[in-house]
C-alpha cells in the first residue's frame, strides 16, 4: 500500500507552522545522511519526518462497476503513522510542549481529520541535546501517532466471456469425450 510520505510531512509541517504560530522557513523536512542541519532562523529550528508506518489489520479491495464494463479497483490500507518533530535551540523545550498542548485543540484535529489523519498518541518528550562544532546544542524530541488510511485505485479489465473445454474423467480413466463451450458472464 502507498504511504505518501512527502505529502503527509508536509501536511504535518503546515500543522506545526500554524500551531506554533512561526515562521514555515524554520520547519524543515529530515533528510536521508544530511551533514549539516539548515541554519536555524530567529533562533527556532524544527525538524520532522515520517519514521515509520506499520499496518493495522488487512488491506480491504472494493470493486466499482464503470460505463464501459470494466472494474474500478480500490484498496484500502490502514496504517499507524509515526511523525518525530525535533526542535533545536534555547526555545526547543518551549516550542515541543507547546506543540504537545496545541496537538490535541479542536482546530487541530479537524485540520488532520480533513487531511485523513487521526490523532492517536504521542511519545514523551526526550532532551537530546548534544555537543555540534564544540558548543552545548539544546535539543528537544517527542513522536506522534496517527491513524492513515492509504488507497490505492486502477482499473482492472473485466472478463465478459470465457472459451473453456475440458476432457471428462471417470475415476482414474480419461475418456475421449470432451466439453467445450463459452461461458458468459453477466451482472446480476
Amino acid at each position: 500500500m502507498a504511504t505518501d510520505y512527502i505529502r503527509l510531512n508536509l501536511t504535518f509541517r503546515n500543522l506545526i507552522v500554524d500551531l506554533l504560530g512561526i515562521d514555515g522557513a524554520t520547519v524543515q523536512p529530515v533528510r536521508q545522511n544530511q551533514a549539516k542541519l539548515p541554519p536555524s532562523v530567529n533562533g527556532q529550528l524544527v525538524t520532522t519526518a515520517v519514521i515509520n508506518q506499520n499496518p493495522i489489520g488487512w488491506d480491504l479491495a472494493l470493486y466499482e462497476d464503470r460505463e464501459d464494463g470494466d472494474l474500478d479497483e480500490t484498496i484500502y490500507g490502514d496504517r499507524n503513522v509515526t511523525f518525530r518533530v525535533v526542535a533545536y535551540g534555547e526555545t526547543s523545550i518551549n516550542l515541543v510542549e507547546k506543540l504537545t498542548m496545541k496537538i490535541i485543540s479542536d482546530r487541530s484535529i479537524n485540520y488532520l481529520n480533513e487531511n485523513n489523519l487521526g490523532y492517536i498518541s504521542r511519545s514523551d518528550v526526550l532532551s537530546i541535546a548534544a555537543i555540534e562544532q564544540a558548543n552545548f546544542e539544546e535539543r528537544h524530541q517527542v513522536d506522534f501517532d496517527f491513524h492513515y488510511i492509504a488507497s490505492e485505485s486502477e482499473i482492472v479489465n473485466a472478463i465478459n466471456s470465457s472459451e473453456i473445454s475440458a476432457s471428462l474423467v471417470y475415476g482414474r480413466q480419461y475418456s475421449s469425450a470432451s466439453l467445450t463451450g463459452l461461458i458468459n458472464i453477466t451482472n446480476p
